[in-house]
């Protein structure tokens, strides 16, 4: 199936490609694809926007297809979002490439040279327009260019497991001791479990 492909149909590309890597040590990593995610990963900066819309759903083509298994595969390789977040953003398309098995010129993103409409000059007579003055050309001084200001990069987030299905949500610091916050916090889900376990009791 060539681009562009729906959502539902990214995820069916990227899955396809990923079932045959190698499954990962980390439990807490798996090559799972789905639409909740690459929406979470365009908000954060790591996947581009939809390359177009066909009425009010979201298009994609290749270059999103290399950005998602690439970072899936780093993320196998334990890298942290931030840390891929960097990587891709300072790789180029080389770099996205070699992480995604896919040719750079079918991830590349041509940009089209503007096209400038021109009017036709008004018909004259022949005798009339040799007989006229060349008129006067003024050239406009170039306009300044300046660079566009970087693009904030949004905050990330991480999941922290906290047993019997709870989790908590708390912003990404690389110093985070995920285990030790899980490990912390059992106690209190133990007691939570405990109480709800008083107050609703099981027939």
């Amino acid at each position: 199936m060539t681009p562009p492909w729906t959502i539902q149909e990214l995820v069916e590309q990227a899955s396809r490609q990923l079932a045959a890597d190698p499954s990962p040590s980390n439990r807490q990593v798996s090559h799972g694809v789905d639409a909740r995610s690459i929406r979470y990963y365009t908000t954060a900066g790591l996947v581009a926007k939809p390359s177009g819309y066909r009425g009010r759903t979201a298009l994609y083509d290749r270059l999103h297809l290399a950005q998602l298994i690439a970072i899936k595969r780093l993320q196998v390789r334990g890298h942290s979002l931030a840390e891929i977040q960097l990587r891709m953003a300072t790789g180029g398309a080389s770099l996205l490439a070699e992480l995604s098995g896919q040719p750079v010129e079918r991830i590349a993103v041509p940009v089209a040279a503007p096209t400038v409409a021109t009017a036709a000059p008004a018909s004259t007579p022949r005798a009339e327009f040799w007989r006229r003055e060349p008129a006067a050309v003024t050239v406009p001084a170039p306009a300044a260019v300046t660079a566009p200001a970087p693009a904030p990069v949004p905050e990330l987030w991480v999941r922290v497991p906290l047993g019997h299905d709870a989790h908590v949500q708390i912003p990404y610091h690389p110093e985070l001791d995920l285990a030790r916050l899980s490990a912390a916090a059992e106690p209190l889900v133990q007691e939570l479990v405990r109480q709800r376990a008083k107050t609703n009791p099981k027939d």
